[in-house]
């Protein structure tokens, strides 16, 4: 880096971060993934037990390792309970992995760097994807990170025992982020590498006899730490969150063909624009032969980096669109290899189109903060304080928990089955009308509305009606349940 490209970088760094951060704290959390997350790092917070993630004083939640919610929970206790403290994490991951994707692209293919972190930057799904609190801006950047371990370590030949340091801490907080998706990516490029005639040779550099027992060093620790304390979990994370999100639709997310075309491919051809249509031009054009393709690192790569973990989550029975983030990276790699060689250039029409795209996408962000959305916690919470039935407690009946109340009512947040319940993260009705009385507020639907009366009438404690309620919820509180 030469004394004139130094500021020039962190100026340009300074911009990408600044467009990471617009409207950051405008919209309020949306039910069920913000709410969630936020809910456990104020859960941590409050409690000084970073160790098991909790939903409510009384309820753990092991869907997904801690790192997010470390992450949430250290901007929080920096710049307090707000929007913009808890999706500041995203905003740094963003910034952070366009510079890894501009470092990547310098080494795969040096011509086309400038244009690969621009892509990155540009493209729908990584933009507004950031702008959702969830583990998978987190895992891009930590995927990212390890892939630029991997390749420097491969193809610099400087330094590979720092590479390769990188490498294997990159991988380690990956998988502490979100689990076995964490290792896909590097899998693929591990399997890129072995394929790759000038780079098997040269596999060694990796550092993988004693790099495994480093990942295990980052990775294990939470795990082991829980299992010790709680052997059942561990069938809980082998059959629940890898067995039964990759074989099964137990978990409800998009199953079966009609689930892969209504969520993966929308996601591919709408989170890519605008540059998503280049590929799919360059895909029409006749390829190398695939011995040819193996020669060449700079496209072999990130071809394997982006297809093979593809192809998992195309066959995987749990699918969700931030599931494909983490191969935008490659994404944008293989995109940058239709332009132009050298810096990014446009004719003035092309930088005013670029322009007004950003700003559409800035726009999006804006408009979701006005648009009234039934998923937004923070309007919930405004109409429950302006009809006064805010309590200590609030109990959600038959319906999934809108977590973010935690943030805007700080309130303990619970979810009841009428009957017995069915799952680890609720409890039944008759258990916490089993408790003493305490101040504590019943959300429902219309719909429970009545099984709810007849049930609590039977265990001996009426519920009685608050305030007008909303279209979609009730309030209701507990005989002998009173509220200072």
């Amino acid at each position: 880096m030469t004394s004139a490209t130094g500021p020039r970088i962190l100026i340009l760094a300074l911009l990408v971060l600044a467009y990471a951060l617009a409207f950051q704290g405008s919209r309020g959390l949306f039910t069920t993934d913000e709410g969630r997350y936020s809910a456990v790092a104020l859960n941590m917070l409050e409690s000084g037990d970073f160790v098991t993630p909790k939903l409510s004083h009384d309820v753990a939640h092991f869907s997904k390792p801690p790192l997010t919610y470390w992450a949430i929970a250290a901007s929080v206790a920096v710049f307090g309970g707000n929007e913009w403290a808890i999706r500041l994490p995203n905003a740094l991951a963003f910034t952070l992995t366009v510079w890894l994707c501009f470092a990547i692209g310098k080494r795969l293919d040096r011509e086309h760097a400038g244009w690969a972190a621009l892509i990155y930057a540009s493209m729908a799904l990584p933009y507004l994807g950031a702008h959702w609190v969830s583990t998978d801006t987190l895992l891009s950047v930590f995927e990212t990170l390890a892939a630029l371990g991997l390749i420097a370590a491969l193809l610099d030949g400087e330094r590979p025992l720092r590479q390769a340091l990188l490498l294997w801490v990159a991988l380690g907080l990956a998988f502490v982020t979100k689990g076995p998706p964490g290792l896909l990516g590097i899998a693929a490029l591990a399997l890129a590498a072995l394929t790759c005639p000038p780079l098997r040779p040269r596999i060694g550099r990796l550092g993988a006899r004693w790099g495994w027992a480093l990942w295990l060093a980052i990775a294990a620790p939470w795990f082991v730490l829980l299992i010790v304390q709680r052997p059942d979990l561990l069938d809980y994370f082998l059959h629940d969150e890898v067995a039964a999100r990759v074989l099964s639709d137990k978990h409800g997310r998009s199953p079966g063909f009609y689930g892969l075309i209504t969520v993966y491919l929308p996601t591919l051809l709408l989170g890519s624009l605008p540059w998503g249509v280049r590929l799919l031009g360059a895909l029409r054009r006749p390829w190398p032969r695939l011995a040819a393709l193996r020669e060449d690192p700079g496209l072999w790569l990130p071809l394997l980096w982006f297809s093979v973990p593809l192809l998992v989550f195309l066959l995987a029975q749990s699918r969700m669109p931030l599931y494909l983030l983490p191969l935008w990276v490659p994404l944008a790699l293989l995109i940058a290899r239709t332009l132009p060689p050298g810096p990014p250039t446009f004719s003035r029409g092309g930088w005013l189109l670029l322009g007004l795209w950003l700003a559409a996408l800035i726009a999006l962000r804006g408009f979701a903060a006005q648009a009234p959305m039934h998923t937004n916690d923070r309007a919930l919470a405004a109409t429950m304080r302006e009809q006064g039935v805010v309590a200590p407690e609030l109990v959600f009946v038959e319906d999934s928990p809108r977590f973010g109340l935690r943030l805007y009512l700080g309130a303990n947040i619970e979810r009841a089955r009428i009957n017995q319940a069915t799952s680890r993260y609720e409890q039944s009705l008759a258990d916490l009308l089993a408790e003493p009385p305490q101040c504590r507020t019943f959300i429902v639907k219309p719909r429970s509305e009545n099984d709810l009366q007849v049930a609590a009438a039977r265990l001996g404690r009426p519920m009685h009606a608050l305030g007008a309620g909303t279209a979609r919820f009730h309030w209701y509180r507990a005989q002998g349940d009173t509220c200072p």
